[in-house]
């Protein structure tokens, strides 16, 4: 045997234990019994609906779940050894996942925001037109894009988080999102519904005005609080809803 032992079979961790004649570390030991008991045991019925029930391992336990119904049917004791107990003190981190998925989000955005801009700063440089256009000012333009798109995307994500059902969600982001296309689109073509456009958070996307310097800082806060008001929404809302059993 080698100095730092020898390579488990499974998991390529050195090790100095052996199992059935191989090298193998005391977790994967472990797993293989579980799994060679699992094989051992009769096949059986789920009680609610009569499918036949899978083997499934969980936290060192062999747990009978069905496959249509996904109940999980557990063997005289094990609801006394604190099994079940294990198995539902793992709870959803819900706040981590929310954050982890708006901020994969936000970095698509800035990716996709980023390159556009970059390739109108190429544009307006090969076209000679630098010295019209001032380029500095490009990083409030992704900015207020930035700004903009995050508002959509944290109220699509808050709505998500509040309803069972994906296609509300979804159905209620696209309405949000046509609905201010709409006014915003209504009070640059009529003069008299004018007003309809700060209801609009298109209407606060201006990177003409950003460039020449003319921008009103307003419009940056005011989506500002667009993109914050569903995120707080969604930390209060998610952590607290009953969500539903997988189907």
């Amino acid at each position: 045997m080698k100095l730092f032992g020898e390579k488990c079979v499974r998991c390529g961790k050195r090790t100095r234990h052996v199992y059935l004649e191989k090298p193998t570390c005391d977790p994967c030991a472990q797993q293989l019994e579980l799994v060679l008991a699992a094989s051992k045991e009769s096949k059986r019925t789920c009680p609610a609906d009569g499918a036949t029930l899978g083997k499934e391992i969980a936290h060192g336990t062999i747990l009978d779940r069905c496959p249509t119904c996904r109940g999980v049917w557990l063997d005289a004791g094990e609801l006394e050894r604190g099994t079940l107990e294990t198995l539902l003190a793992r709870p959803l981190p819900r706040r981590s996942l929310y954050v982890s998925t708006y901020a994969a989000i936000l970095v698509a955005l800035a990716f996709v925001m980023a390159a556009l801009l970059i390739g109108q700063s190429i544009s307006v440089t090969l076209l000679g037109l630098s010295d019209e256009v001032d380029l500095v000012k490009m990083p409030l333009v992704w900015l207020n894009g930035m700004l903009l798109w995050g508002a959509f995307a944290s109220f699509g994500v808050a709505a998500s988080l509040t309803f069972d059902r994906s296609s509300r969600a979804v159905g209620l982001t696209a309405a949000f999102v046509l609905i201010s296309y709409f006014l915003e689109i209504i009070g640059s073509l009529w003069t008299d519904a004018a007003f309809l456009q700060k209801y609009s958070l298109f209407h606060y996307f201006v990177p003409g005005d950003i460039l020449t310097g003319e921008y009103n800082p307003a419009g940056i806060a005011l989506l500002v609080a667009a993109l914050i008001i569903p995120i707080g929404w969604s930390l209060f809302v998610f952590p607290r809803r009953q969500l539903p059993a997988p189907a």
